[in-house]
């Protein structure tokens, strides 16, 4: 079912509308960040023409507009949610929620009801939380989670752990939960950053690892939506976490995603300190045919060599502490030693008389006979008859393994089933 071919442009873009934050993270991925907030900001005729670009050349499923903080540049914040959502594109904005007034979270759902909020939350506690952000607008931040909750937007909140606040992921998940009913929790666990030294406060192996069995314990415990945000080197993953939920990105960067400045320059991802070249003069195919080595595997690590999660983390993070005229190979520092034995079972024993149904979808052309399917959550690669055999499913209504007879074409659905219900394109009745 699943096909190998190179997609023909990303499946999901993230759009920088300014490079000012109100915030002063510490570990803010931002390449830029050198000091003082930057003032850099896409004004209306450069969103515009990207716009363009993304409806006529993209053609992404989702697109996340951040910054910096994107309610900073509200005007293109809202004339990019409008005008992309009116092409059927998911609308995600990454924000710390503190410079949102209600009447514009109001405003962008009435112009889009598909957009969604990832928001940055440090700490649930005051002091730590000026500690981070170097900000006291815990309580600002706590009133419009209250007013997203109320308007009605999708919210998934992300918190990157790092040495200040690595004891506190459980109970800030659980207090969101129980107090704003906040139930998709992220952690992103702190990555060095390009171009800048910080001091020691990423975490170790066994801190992370307690980070982890903190996600899956409120998984198991509250049915929370919990996940890493980030890539991380399997690898470095404890042997008996690895195959969790939680985690589910490998290096995405000039793959299935990329990033597009404020000024129109695309780059692989918002982590890569420099641009393959710039909307506003070259030909995206251009500049996607520049990134061609990044989905040809052709930066990744040597030291993973013979590594079987390779497919899956894809060698970490290629800007993980990247310092200027490093090769873009270089080993993630996270990673420890080639993984030799895997256990590849993730397949269900299937009840052939569950019933199953599918669930809403879109889907791309890349070139003959290979399409790319999104759920929102999940990608497949695949071909036209996946699609036939879904929209056959959602206008019966339902589908039975035990319908298919006996013998190697029911095997072969099982295996079909399984595919299609761990990406979740599927779902039990």
């Amino acid at each position: 079912m699943e096909v190998p071919f190179e997609l023909a442009s990303p499946t999901h873009l993230q759009v920088e509308v300014t490079e000012d934050c109100n915030h002063s993270c510490f570990y803010c991925y931002n390449h830029w960040r050198k000091g003082e907030s930057s003032r850099n900001y896409m004004n209306l005729y450069v969103a515009e023409k990207v716009s363009d670009i993304i409806i006529q050349d993209i053609k992404p499923f989702i697109v996340t507009i951040t910054g910096g903080e994107p309610f900073k540049n509200f005007e293109t914040t809202k004339y990019l949610s409008e005008k992309l959502g009116k092409k059927d594109i998911s609308i995600g904005i990454n924000t710390n929620l503190t410079e949102a007034k209600r009447r514009d979270l109001e405003e962008l759902l009435d112009i889009n009801k598909d957009i969604y909020l990832l928001v940055s939350i440090p700490s649930v506690k005051r002091e730590n939380y000026r500690k981070i952000t170097g900000r006291d607008n815990l309580q600002k931040l706590f009133e419009n989670i209250k007013n997203v909750s109320q308007i009605g937007i999708p919210i998934y909140v992300n918190m990157v752990a790092h040495q200040l606040n690595k004891d506190e992921i459980f109970e800030e998940a659980k207090f969101l939960l129980e107090e704003y009913g906040v139930n998709s929790f992220a952690v992103t666990p702190m990555l060095r950053p390009a171009l800048r030294t910080l001091d020691k406060m990423d975490l170790n192996a066994e801190e992370n690892k307690k980070i982890y069995e903190d996600l899956i314990k409120l998984r198991n415990d509250f049915g929370m939506n919990t996940a890493i945000l980030e890539v991380v080197p399997k690898c470095s993953v404890p042997e008996e976490l690895r195959e969790s939920l939680i985690f589910s990105r490998g290096c995405s960067a000039g793959k299935i995603s990329s990033a597009i400045s404020y000024n129109g320059d695309l780059r692989v991802c918002a982590h890569a300190p420099f641009s393959h070249g710039n909307l506003l003069e070259k030909k995206f195919s251009e500049i996607w045919e520049n990134m061609k080595p990044w989905r040809e595997h052709g930066y990744v690590p040597e030291e993973c060599s013979g590594c079987l999660e390779i497919p899956e983390c894809k060698g970490g993070c290629r800007f993980a502490a990247y310092e200027e005229g490093q090769l873009l190979n270089k080993k993630d520092y996270r990673m420890t030693s080639p993984v030799k034995i895997k256990n590849f079972s993730k397949h269900l024993k299937l009840n052939i008389e569950d019933e199953y149904f599918a669930t809403p979808f879109k889907f791309r052309k890349e070139r003959e006979n290979q399409y790319t399917l999104n759920n929102k959550s999940k990608l497949l690669f695949t071909n036209k008859e996946t699609i036939t055999f879904l929209e056959q499913i959602q206008k019966k209504g339902s589908f039975k393994i035990s319908e298919i007879p006996e013998g190697p074409l029911r095997e072969k659905a099982i295996k079909f089933v399984n595919i299609l219900y761990n990406k979740k394109f599927l779902e039990l009745k």
